[in-house]
């Protein structure tokens, strides 16, 4: 029976693989129109904005990336404005401000006050489609690229972003977007023609001067096709030469729909994907490997696709399935770019991201070969540079695993095995796998651990055995009725995640003996190290049983006031470290605001134990700020300065 239950915990705990998965920041009823990706509020951050249906209105939303557990796992959102229209969203600092603001297609926007909820309306004129953010007159402000009856223009901006100069009629074709082309380092801008039945063409509007006031427009080959529409461009670097590839989804007039990458802006082409309609073409460096790749949209099969190795032999691969990709970002921090979109599956705004292979990690309780007490608890280290990570666990009474058990899916690197799973006296094998949905990594292909479990109807009978840090030590004390010689009692460091385990040192001289309840102190302990003890009982006859074991981390002297410590150094340049004591645990919130009153950042927003604890604030532009403590009733501020 005690299998039975196990085999229904497995499905239970089972989750599948995606191929790539997803982490979603909202959830909509309906796809949203657009989104972009940026670092908004100027945090160290990316952040999303996006415009979606709220009670049937087209509405614009800012959705903060907060750091507190990791980028990319939790998101505030904020209401921007109700705009009624669909527009595409562009994020461009307008007013020098060091925050991001909001462009959108409809001709204007919205300065950001950097708080989340404070945005101010500015237009720039509402008959034309803005297509795209760039500082063309290269004076450190955001200007925008616009289309206006199938040609378009540029506004300079005069840096407040409510002062725009018109260059009207710049471009005889419609623009589309920004792009480096003659190595020059000055923007130029793609452009297109729709003959409407006619081939269309696409087309390079130069940056002569450098500053926008001068412009020469040519023709480009994207296929050597004639083009008779274009569904979607993106803007990359394939070849690495820092000079623009574009590539395109297209529908050629003899080879149908065809993703081509036009090499150096039409020096060369050559076909990515052919046969298939995509109408959304993103690119990025979606794995990390210091290259981009292409996402692109089957809006047939509503799936997005990946493809790599663009200047060789394209590979093509699934990256999800019912999503619809918007824009590409890397909103989790871990250096390669993700896909943000809406999945709809889930009905959510989400974001799609590579997983890294799992690290290498090793196993670390109960120690090889240990007689345990019930109930068993497994631990193992985390397996690192992975987002989304499970375990599998193999446990058998057979050390070359002909048959065993398997408990998949675990999402924490623990594993308490459930009342009446094992049997007292006999002894498991047991391993871990971990997985993204991609590979796999043992810990050691072959490696396994084993642990005894104790029977109590036999042998000696332990009660309790714990560890406690005092002021003097360790505290260590067992209970134990039994007729008993007297115990030995062993101390190793190491038992925490990721330390090796040392040797074990014998702690006491001779036998501990006396009545029970035992103690003893162990004394010659360093302040933050984790000690792990075992107990050897050794009855009149001579056998002997060993316990444990039992962790605890020395905390030192505690504190006995609360305080709050001058940062440290100060001025700071790139990071600070804020100290602060707690003489008792206590929830606890350590944020950072500038001077003006508004918050930073919050560091600290948990339930911490008694002790000295540390933070470190790092992003800080150059300026002066107070960072205010919060603990129970206990509330005290400090300033600090960030220098160059």
């Amino acid at each position: 029976m005690r299998w039975l239950a196990l085999i229904g915990l497995i499905l239970v705990l089972c989750v599948s693989a995606a191929p790539y998965p997803i982490s979603i920041i909202a959830s909509y009823s309906s796809a949203p129109f657009s989104a972009a990706v940026a670092d908004m509020n100027n945090d160290g951050g990316n952040d999303v904005i996006t415009v979606a249906k709220n009670g049937g209105e087209n509405t614009i939303y800012f959705f903060e990336n907060k750091p507190t557990t990791g980028y990319g796992q939790s998101w505030e959102e904020y209401e921007v404005a109700v705009v009624g229209h669909d527009y595409y969203l562009y994020a461009a600092d307008l007013d020098g401000a060091n925050y991001l603001d909001i462009v959108h297609s409809g001709g204007g926007g919205y300065l950001n006050g950097g708080l989340g909820d404070s945005w101010t309306l500015f237009s720039i004129n509402t008959d034309i489609t803005i297509k795209e953010t760039v500082d063309i007159s290269r004076d450190g402000y955001d200007d925008v690229i616009y289309e206006e009856s199938n040609t378009g223009g540029w506004y300079e901006n005069s840096g407040d972003g409510s002062n725009w100069t018109a260059h009207a009629g710049t471009f005889a074709h419609t623009p589309i977007t920004s792009l480096e082309v003659e190595g020059d380092h000055d923007w130029d801008v793609l452009t297109f023609i729709d003959n409407f039945g006619a081939p269309d063409h696409f087309y390079v509007a130069e940056n002569v001067d450098g500053f926008g006031g001068s412009w020469n427009e040519y023709e480009i080959n994207i296929i050597n096709d004639d083009i008779n529409a274009s569904r979607g461009v993106a803007v990359l670097d394939a070849d690495g030469n820092s000079t623009a590839d574009i590539c395109v989804a297209v529908v050629a007039a003899t080879a149908g729909d065809v993703l081509t990458l036009s090499i150096d802006a039409g020096v060369s082409t050559t076909t990515v994907d052919e046969g298939t309609a995509y109408s959304t073409v993103l690119s990025g460096d979606f794995d990390g490997d210091d290259s981009n790749e292409i996402v692109a949209y089957d809006f047939a099969a509503k799936t997005a696709y990946m493809f790599d190795n663009l200047m060789t032999s394209p590979l093509k691969t699934e990256l999800r399935a019912d999503f619809i990709p918007f824009c590409a970002g890397d909103v989790n921090d871990d250096g390669a770019d993700d896909v943000i979109g809406y999945s709809i599956a889930d009905g959510a705004l989400a974001y799609a991201f590579r997983n890294a292979a799992p690290s290498a990690f090793n196993l670390l309780s109960p120690p090889d070969g240990e007689t345990v007490n019930e109930p068993v608890m497994l631990d193992w280290e985390d397996a690192e540079d992975v987002q989304q990570v499970t375990y599998d666990l193999w446990y058998s009474t057979d050390p070359t695993f002909a048959t065993y058990y398997a408990v998949t899916g675990l999402i924490d690197s623990a594993y308490t095995y459930p009342d009446g799973t094992l049997t007292a006296g006999a002894t498991y094998y047991w391993k871990v796998a971990a997985t993204d949905g991609y590979e796999e990594t043992w810990s050691g292909p072959d490696e396994y651990w084993s642990f005894t479990v104790h029977d109590p109807t036999s042998g000696i009978d332990v009660k309790s055995f714990s560890a406690e840090s005092v002021r003097d030590g360790v505290e260590v004390s067992w209970e134990c009725t039994d007729e008993i010689a007297g115990f030995n009692l062993y101390r190793s460091t190491g038992a925490g995640k990721g330390e090796t385990v040392t040797f074990r040192d014998k702690l006491n001289a001779e036998l501990i003996t006396g009545e029970s309840p035992y103690e003893y102190l162990d004394e010659v302990v360093e302040e933050g190290t984790t000690y792990a003890y075992r107990l050897e009982a050794i009855d009149v006859s001579g056998s002997s049983e060993t316990f444990g074991p039992v962790e605890c981390t020395w905390n030192g002297v505690l504190p006995i006031t609360y305080a709050l410590y001058q940062s440290r150094p100060n001025p700071a340049t790139g990071a600070a470290t804020i100290a602060f004591d707690l003489r008792e645990g206590a929830e606890v919130t350590l944020t950072v605001y500038d001077i003006s009153g508004r918050k930073v950042t919050t560091l600290v927003d948990e339930t911490l134990v008694v002790g000295t604890h540390e933070r470190v604030v790092s992003g800080l532009v150059p300026g002066v700020y107070v960072y205010k403590l919060e603990a129970g009733e206990f509330k005290a501020a400090r300033k600090m300065v960030i220098v160059e």
